[in-house]
């Protein structure tokens, strides 16, 4: 976030941008360890589940994006283009934190709790045990 915030007034020094891009990608590792394993963390019977939820979800933006960008660069090229572009990354990263912070929880959810069937390990009983038992074949 701050990498987009130096981006809207770093001018037109490309070596400068292309490390602050680099500083802003290479950060980008800490979300492996952050929201990303948080699925893991509130719901591991459905981690999978859930990943595949969030990432669908995810995807969204990456729709977006190239539409609202080319729409805004469409007749003006220029850095100031380009810094609403930033700044509109920037305010959007604000609201997904304080999303987080407001409703983000670490804590194993209730519904993450698989109900267990005490009969469903129970082994089937065989038509010569049924029988041993006093039952006819064909009963349950």
């Amino acid at each position: 976030m701050i990498c987009f915030i130096i981006l809207c007034y770093i001018g037109c020094h490309r070596n400068m941008a292309v490390v602050v891009m680099t500083i802003a990608v290479m950060s980008i590792g800490g979300m492996f360890c952050g929201f990303l394993s948080n699925h893991i963390d509130i719901a591991p019977n459905f981690a999978g589940t859930l990943m595949a939820l969030t990432n669908t979800v995810a995807t969204i933006p990456g729709i977006i994006v190239p539409v609202f960008v080319g729409k805004l660069t469409e007749h003006d090229h220029s850095i100031g283009s380009w810094r609403i572009i930033f700044w509109t990354t920037v305010a959007l990263y604000i609201v997904e934190i304080v999303v987080y912070m407001v409703f983000g929880s670490g804590e194993e959810q209730s519904w993450n709790k698989v109900v267990e069937n005490p009969g469903e390990d129970q082994p089937l009983k065989t038509q010569t045990e049924k029988i041993e038992n006093g039952k006819q074949p064909g009963e349950a």
